[in-house]
């Protein structure tokens, strides 16, 4: 268990059952529990640009930025939805349309590109282009993370299992897509498997998780499947089926 959640203060403020809670908190809080820390690849004082791609919220780029004040950390995404002025001194957040755009950067001039709760929304050109992205931003020798759930994998829960297939649509990348894209892109890649239980069941991990799935399918699924009697049914087949997402970690160096 992650030393995050052996804060007393932050379990009272942040509750599994807080519907106010900010989704991205929530993500963050999740993965840090199961990932043991913030970051996958090689990260020390000599990392002197990051850039966070699809940063939401910005949880991971302002406590990257307080465990590394030699490093500028840059948050991106389509939509601002980070705070005002409640940030260290060396994180930075714009909004721009990298999906169409690019990535509005000149080549070569990042030491890691992070990009986490991305991927797994885009259509399989869409990944191609923003690993793409990536890599030109990226210095040699410098390090592309990425952080995605998979849903290809087989959910047992018949409503979950519905949910997620109503989610990714025609979407369906697994962890031989990221292989290949990172490698076709000049990438070195390590990527690893991970687990995340849904519900009760998994302890203060698996509620951050199954608020986190509330917050999502609320949000994203399809009128006929976005009520509050199936988004309180989802709860109830966790504690039956006792699932788990599966999660794609990992990073490329750039060779």
């Amino acid at each position: 268990m992650s030393d995050v959640f052996n804060n007393d203060c932050l379990l009272t403020a942040v509750t599994a059952d807080d519907s106010d809670v900010d989704q991205d908190l929530l993500f963050h809080l999740a993965f840090k529990s199961v990932l043991k820390k913030n970051y996958l690849c090689p990260f020390d004082d000599t990392i002197k640009r990051c850039l966070d791609v699809g940063c939401s919220g910005g949880s991971w780029a302002m406590e990257m930025g307080t465990e590394f004040p030699q490093c500028q950390f840059i948050g991106i995404d389509i939509e601002s939805r980070t705070p005002d002025n409640v940030y260290p001194r060396n994180v930075l957040f714009e909004e721009s349309n990298f999906l169409s755009k690019g990535l509005p950067y000149p080549d070569n001039s990042f030491d890691v590109v992070h990009i986490r709760m991305t991927l797994f929304l885009l259509n399989a050109e869409q990944i191609f282009f923003l690993l793409g992205e990536a890599s030109r931003v990226t210095r040699q020798g410098g390090f592309v993370e990425i952080l995605e759930p998979d849903l290809s994998a087989d959910y047992s829960a018949p409503l979950l299992g519905k949910f997620v297939a109503d989610i990714k649509g025609a979407n369906n990348m697994g962890e031989h897509h990221y292989d290949k894209i990172l490698m076709e892109h000049g990438f070195k890649p390590t990527i690893h498997e991970n687990f995340i239980p849904l519900g009760k069941w998994g302890g203060m991990t698996g509620e951050f998780a199954l608020s986190i799935l509330r917050m999502v399918l609320h949000n994203t699924a399809h009128s006929d499947l976005r009520n509050e009697e199936n988004i309180k049914r989802i709860g109830i087949e966790c504690e039956l089926y006792k699932p788990q997402v599966k999660i794609f970690s990992g990073f490329g160096q750039k060779l």
